[in-house]
């Protein structure tokens, strides 16, 4: 049996699938565009895949940001697991692609402040989910009020 959701569980759902339902609609957005861009040119969208790849690799992570929020709020162990690894991901990807946006438009820094939110929205969910309490309720280690759990066989 798990422990009773925490609140900060509930927010940090909410934050991912706030999340994950923005960069999904801005993916499909911004492919949109660029997709017509590219046909008002009279070039085929489909010779250009760098440009469609990066949307739909866009659009699966807001997908799965929505996934993952549901397995955070339902207390299910892939959802915590899913929900590090995420948090380290987007960690490696706000520095990275806040570097790359300063370094290529000079004087540009809004998507370098982005990255920066990013960061510490993702330090801040990965050391929440590392608290004991919090391993706990998705079955990750001995709650810290109660009794270690009998070991796996």
């Amino acid at each position: 049996m798990s422990s009773p959701r925490h609140v900060g569980v509930t927010v940090l759902a909410l934050v991912e699938a706030a999340a994950g339902v923005y960069t999904a609609a801005i993916a499909a957005y911004d492919f949109n565009v660029v997709y017509s861009f590219i046909s008002s040119y009279g070039l085929d969208p489909l010779r250009f895949p760098d440009f469609l790849s990066y949307f739909a690799i866009l659009f699966a992570v807001g997908c799965a940001a929505v996934v993952i929020a549901y397995g955070l709020l339902a207390g299910k162990r892939w959802g915590w697991t899913l929900g590090s690894y995420l948090g380290v991901a987007y960690m490696v990807f706000a520095v990275g692609f806040g570097s790359y946006f300063v370094a290529q438009y000079s004087g540009d820094y809004s998507e370098f402040q982005a990255g920066i939110i990013y960061l510490l929205v993702s330090v801040a969910a990965v050391f929440y989910l590392d608290r004991p309490g919090v391993k706990a309720r998705f079955g990750r280690g001995a709650h810290p009020d109660g009794p270690a759990p009998p070991p796996e066989i």
